[in-house]
Parts: structure tokens; sequence; C-alpha cells
């Protein structure tokens, strides 16, 4: 970082050298929903040489509250929420001047309950494509299929969602098991009976194929024996 007037250009400064009256920078924020609440961290920001006096953190229709440490958590939230976070420093001592730094923010959504999940299709491909209708109660929800012990990845889930259980091949009737989870808690929903599949429209081909080879070779073979070759 360098200054430039009219007189020139002047030396170069590093990120973190003292630059007397500068704010400090964005910290990034990270807030995450457990059970009950919403924990809030951030990293400590470029002071640009001051001294950290607090940081100030704000919450969607919460007071502002003064921090000295890079955490804090909130309690009783619901729905979506955004936090910021902005670091107070001074370059002198107690009772000199104060300058609140570029704020960082971050978003997380508080679940008003435990979810629920509806399995509403299944379809069997190369995989076992399982149709759900997800509801995490206003949080961010998660939700897995099962079968047999195979699963899906976690798959984040809100409304219609498709989860992918991969190379898995089935006719027959079946039993699904999906699980949602939230900060609230976590529900379950199984499905019975037997898939749409499409493995019919790649296995007939290829029988037909052989079918129609090998009544080729004996039609050839009859035209042989009729020509006496």
């Amino acid at each position: 970082m360098a200054a430039e007037n009219s007189a020139g250009r002047g030396a170069a400064v590093s990120a973190g050298a003292v630059v007397p009256g500068r704010a400090a920078d964005a910290p990034r924020v990270t807030a995450t929903a457990g059970s009950g609440g919403i924990s809030v961290s951030w990293t400590t920001p470029n002071l640009y040489g001051a001294t950290l006096d607090h940081y100030v953190v704000s919450a969607s229709g919460q007071g502002d509250r003064s921090v000295s440490g890079t955490t804090t958590s909130y309690q009783g939230l619901t729905g979506s929420v955004t936090f910021t976070v902005r670091a107070v420093t001074r370059y002198g001592g107690a009772g000199s001047a104060v300058l609140t730094g570029s704020p960082g923010s971050a978003k997380a959504a508080v679940a008003t309950g435990p979810p629920t999940v509806k399995i509403t299709s299944v379809r069997s491909t190369n995989a076992l494509l399982v149709n759900v209708n997800a509801d995490g109660k206003g949080g961010a929800a998660t939700c897995q299929a099962s079968f047999v012990g195979v699963t899906s990845p976690w798959t984040p889930c809100s409304g219609p969602t498709q989860l992918t259980i991969s190379n898995v091949l089935w006719a027959g009737a079946i039993t699904i098991k999906v699980t949602i989870k939230n900060s609230a808690g976590s529900a379950t929903d199984s499905w019975t009976g037997t898939p749409q599949w499409n493995f019919v429209f790649w296995f007939f081909p290829a029988l037909l194929g052989r079918k129609k080879r090998r009544n080729a070779r004996k039609v050839r073979r009859d035209s042989h024996a009729q020509s006496g070759l």
C-alpha cells in the first residue's frame, strides 16, 4: 500500500503496518444454528496497527452487544437471522478516539420445531431415485435415504427434493427409509412398494437383438440345408 499526491508516490506500506486513522477491515463471520440457539464466530481482521477495543455484534431484531473475544451465542431466535460484526479500535490509550471497522456478516436460519418429510415416489434406473417433500420448519435441513444398508449422501432438502442411492438396480418390492434433520430435531418416513423403473428399456432391446441374431443364424442354416451346402 502506498500514498500518492502531487509531490509524488510515497513508500509502500504493508497491510500489517500502522496506518493511523484507518479503521479495521471486515472480519469473516460464521453463524451456525444448533439445538436451541445460534453460535456466531469470526476471525480477527486487519487492525492496521491499532489496538482492539472490542467488537460490536448485531443480530436482526436484537440490540447490539459488545464482545471482547471472537465468539458469542444467541438463544430464542427464530426464522432467518443476519449477524453483523465490526471491530472497534483506537490508536491511543484509554480515552482516545475510537474507530468502527467495516462490517462482516453471516446468516443462519433457526427452525421453529422438528422437521417433517414425506416420500412421494421412488424410481429405479441405474440408481434408486427417492423423491420427497421436506419441511425444515424455517431452518436448514438435510435428508438421507437408505435401503438395506446403502444410503444416499446427506443432501440439503426443502420442499420437493430428490435423493439418489447410487449403483442399485432393483425390480421388486422394497422398503425405503428417509431421515431428515434440522437444528431442532429429526424425523423419518418409510415407503414400501415396487419402484417405477426404466431397466426394462435397457434390458429388453438387448434380448430382442440376441433373438434376432439367433433367428438370422437359423435362417442361414435352413438355407444351407435346402441348397445342399
